[in-house]
């Protein structure tokens, strides 16, 4: 049987576009927010049991720290997502830039897993301890934001490992979980109170 080397180039680059999706690449983010109630700890071991896990799962972390207020409030603070660029002109034409905030929070940890960049997976993390009579209230936002689709030799390995090992989202409650056991391992209670 003698095949026309056209032929054989067609079916090849037929299968290729096929496999890769054909088109512009498609970007997705994903985002929750879990919270955390801790009891039987300071706020400051708190912070600090929480920064050491994070620590220990991501590529970098950047952690600011304020003074527990002398009077706690009956209440926690909460994280808020908002649009960053809401009522600008560049927020008007990109649809804007989602951003946690933890306003009044007595630690912020930020931190990012770029361990995936090459693959097109980045994963965000936004840490808050909220101080107050009840104990010590940790939300932990996750973003998850992933690339796919496009035609490259990059993005077909990447179709194929993720088939077989899913994505790097996995490890986001690896994340969480780290961060409980933490907690507990310094001995505090940890209840999850919401995920939203």
């Amino acid at each position: 049987m003698n095949l026309n080397p056209k032929f054989i180039m067609a079916v090849l680059l037929t299968g290729t576009f096929a496999l890769a999706g054909c088109g512009a690449p498609t970007v997705e983010t994903k985002r929750a927010v879990t919270t955390y109630r801790v009891t039987g700890l300071s706020a400051s071991t708190v912070t600090d049991a929480t920064v050491a896990a994070v620590k220990t799962r991501v590529s970098s972390a950047n952690v600011q720290r304020s003074v527990t207020p002398a009077s706690l409030p009956a209440q926690p603070g909460a994280l808020e997502v908002k649009d960053a660029l809401a009522g600008s002109n560049l927020g008007a034409l990109t649809g804007g830039a989602l951003v946690a905030t933890c306003d009044g929070a007595m630690a912020v940890i930020r931190a990012s897993d770029r361990d995936f960049a090459g693959y097109g997976e980045s994963t965000g993390y936004t840490v808050c301890v909220w101080p107050y009579r009840g104990g010590v209230n940790v939300d932990v936002y996750s973003s998850f934001t992933e690339k796919t689709g496009g035609v490259s030799p990059a993005e077909l390995g990447k179709q194929l490992a993720s088939s077989a090992f899913g994505n790097s989202s996995q490890f986001i409650g690896k994340m969480h979980d780290g961060i409980v056991a933490s907690l507990q391992k310094a001995g505090g209670t940890v209840t999850k109170l919401a995920q939203r």
